[in-house]
Order: C-alpha cells, then structure tokens, then sequence
C-alpha cells in the first residue's frame, strides 16, 4: 500500500500505457495508512474474486 497520491500517479500512467480497460483504481478514502480494514475479510474476498475472475 502507498500513499494515494502515489496510487493515483501510478493508475494514471498504467491507464496512459495500457488503456483504461487494463486497470482498476479502488481508493478508501476513510482508512488511514496501515488501516487494519484492508485486510480485512470484505476487502480480501473481493480481492480473491478479482483474482478468480481475471485469471480464467
């Protein structure tokens, strides 16, 4: 995890190199760094559903 003015520069330049249907951007707004919630049970679910899917 990097601090989200970092994400938002690294999905800029992956979207600009690759096109936008190649990249996701998920901002949490209201989790501070190291917010435990990140893995928690609902973010690594989604993560694994993610994984599934994309991976077929």
């Amino acid at each position: 995890m990097v601090p989200a003015e970092c994400s938002r520069g690294i999905y800029a330049k992956i979207r600009e190199v690759c096109g936008e249907n190649h990249v996701i951007y998920d901002e949490f707004p209201d989790y501070a760094h190291s917010d435990p919630r990140f893995s928690g049970e609902e973010n690594i679910t989604y993560m694994i559903d993610w994984l599934k899917k994309t991976l077929k």
